[in-house]
């Protein structure tokens, strides 16, 4: 995070238009790219809800809400040199995210970036400020209505790893020294600093004989009873609740598939063990998640 209070705010849209960036802070430059509103980014997700009627009484019988996507508009002012600049910006914001697919929206406050996938959700708005300048509105729709911070990458290895009896003659150091070596990280204390539900994601790497236990430090176990090589890691993805070998879904293949979550503002410390010997780690990917 940002020491000054006012440091520039700025958004990106890449998508198969290419890249779009805006700032808070455009002056000095030739052209200037001026971030003027974002609405959605702060609220902009609503409740799903199947409450019913009480029949004897008044009121409702409550039920679990789910939230919806997130609808966002973004709002830009651009000023160029003349208007034969301004008119190749007119093509290229008709363009934006044209193929009807996803892109990522970023959008960095006091040096925090958050992304979120949107696609278009209506006709962009545009419209001239005198010969120099646009004005524009892109509507943008979210399907996932959560922020995500950019993903921290943790390394925890099984008990028993880097651990062993040894006597290097010549090398490495330390030469002609006998030592049993030091175990590697087992443990990984993780974190989520957002304010909603995280879901780390595990790819086990290396040799596995006999596969991999994970356990949460809640008691939730995810287990894969079955030999993993270096040339086929496995990936498990609690958010989509699946394993995946090169990109092929085997999630019928764990014995165990309590899915992990990390709560909000919390530390997370999974433990790591190796069903038989092994001599690979695993690679612990957690993003801060908000809504």
């Amino acid at each position: 995070m940002s020491n000054n209070p006012n440091a520039p705010r700025f958004a990106s849209l890449t998508g198969a238009h290419g890249d779009l960036i805006l700032s808070t802070d455009e002056l000095g430059h030739d052209s200037e790219f001026w971030l003027t509103g974002l609405d959605g980014f702060y609220g902009g997700v609503g409740v799903n809800s199947n409450d019913t009627a009480r029949k004897l009484s008044h009121g409702m019988v409550p039920a679990a809400a789910t939230r919806t996507g997130r609808t966002l508009t973004l709002r830009a002012w651009m000023l160029f040199d003349d208007d034969a600049t301004r008119s190749i910006a007119d093509r290229f914001l008709s363009g934006l995210l044209w193929d009807g697919k996803q892109g990522t929206l970023a959008v960095t406050v006091q040096n925090q970036t958050l992304t979120t996938q949107v696609r278009l959700d209506g006709e962009i708005k545009h419209s001239y400020d005198g010969m120099r300048a646009i004005n524009f509105e892109i509507p943008l729709f979210a399907a996932d209505p959560f922020l995500y911070g950019e993903p921290i990458v943790y390394q925890a290895f099984p008990a028993g790893s880097g651990v062993g009896l040894r006597y290097p003659l010549y090398a490495p150091e330390p030469q002609g020294t006998l030592f049993y070596g030091q175990q590697a990280p087992r443990y990984v204390g993780a974190t989520n600093e957002g304010n909603a539900t995280a879901h780390p994601t595990y790819t086990i790497q290396g040799e596995w004989s006999s596969g991999v236990r994970i356990t949460s430090n809640d008691g939730k176990v995810i287990e894969y009873p079955y030999p993993i090589t270096t040339t086929s890691p496995i990936t498990i993805d609690c958010a989509r609740g699946a394993c995946l070998i090169a990109g092929r879904d085997a999630s019928n293949r764990l014995s165990a598939r309590q899915w992990h979550t990390i709560p909000p503002r919390s530390g997370f410390l999974p433990l790591i063990e190796a069903l038989a010997p092994a001599t690979g780690w695993v690679d612990i990917t957690v993003k801060d998640t908000y809504i």
